[in-house]
């Protein structure tokens, strides 16, 4: 479980995030059950089959559905900090979790685009599967992908 913690850094101060169970059921409470991460925070997604119209509609509820991440940022990382903190303290490392207002008094507009990519980091790690090998050493497929795909790139 510990290697689904992301790091999040509010003002000069770092947290472990976890999106567990316990934080999927918080967003759950607070959303809706059944809610897409993906519609609720990006927004739909955009083809190019779409027409003009619907490429529009979907670009506006883009636009809406980045607005409203943003304002429910403070609580996001607030939720998932709780959880990484909790499970940092099994390790016997005691940090106290931010508030949703402490957080929201503390980001600034430049910490924006760093906070939001350690939220989907961690939202992505929490929902990702791992697959056991005859060593008993997990593996993140997402994850193998993801490094493959970047070696690609790096080589081009």
């Amino acid at each position: 479980m510990f290697e689904k913690l992301t790091t999040v850094k509010v003002a000069d101060k770092e947290f472990p995030m976890l999106y567990n169970a316990t934080a999927f059921l918080d967003f759950e409470d607070k959303y809706g059950e059944g809610m897409s991460l993906n519609e609720l925070f990006v927004g739909p997604e955009i083809y190019d089959t779409d027409t003009k119209k619907e490429k529009a509609e979907k670009e506006a509820a883009r636009k809406k559905a980045s607005a409203f991440t943003k304002r429910e940022m403070p609580w996001i990382v607030a939720t998932m900090a709780k959880q990484g903190c909790l499970l940092q303290a099994e390790q016997g490392k005691k940090i106290k979790p931010p508030t949703e207002e402490w957080v929201s008094l503390h980001w600034t507009p430049r910490q924006m685009p760093n906070i939001m990519t350690s939220v989907f980091l961690a939202l992505t790690r929490g929902m990702q599967t791992e697959h056991k090998t005859g060593e008993s050493e997990e593996i993140d497929v997402v994850l193998e992908e993801l490094e493959s795909k970047n070696a690609e790139g790096a080589a081009e």
